[in-house]
């Protein structure tokens, strides 16, 4: 008996909690909407700025370095998660300037900062 209920009350759970992923996948309310793309680049944010802190405070190369990894795993995975979101209300407009951004992001992290840790690479060896 208490095995049945253990079930029921696990599958009343489990249905809450499906239910409530779904609402949440809803973009009829605009500040939802918003704020499921704030989330998706909170922590993209969040690694850029300890990346940036640390190359102003002159962290060691290689630590630096390694943030910047990181940073750019990051903005790949809040890539993804943006692409992930459903359109709003059938316009892509927001989600595309979003992913837009994080492309403009990543190419700056891949190509820009890489140049500038080898000028000081080679400063280091001079």
């Amino acid at each position: 008996m208490i095995r049945l209920k253990n079930l029921a009350l696990l599958t009343c759970l489990l249905l809450l909690c499906t239910y409530k992923m779904a609402v949440a996948q809803n973009a009829d309310n605009p500040g939802d909407y918003m704020t499921s793309i704030t989330n998706a680049q909170g922590e993209m944010n969040k690694k850029y700025m300890a990346y940036v802190s640390a190359a102003a405070h002159g962290k060691r190369l290689k630590k630096v370095e390694k943030m910047r990894q990181a940073a750019i795993e990051s903005i790949t995975q809040s890539k993804y998660n943006i692409i992930g979101l459903p359109l709003y209300q059938g316009d892509n407009s927001l989600r595309q300037k979003t992913i837009d951004y994080i492309n403009f992001c990543y190419k700056i992290f891949n190509e820009d900062y890489a140049h500038i840790v080898n000028m000081e690479e080679i400063a280091e060896q001079s």
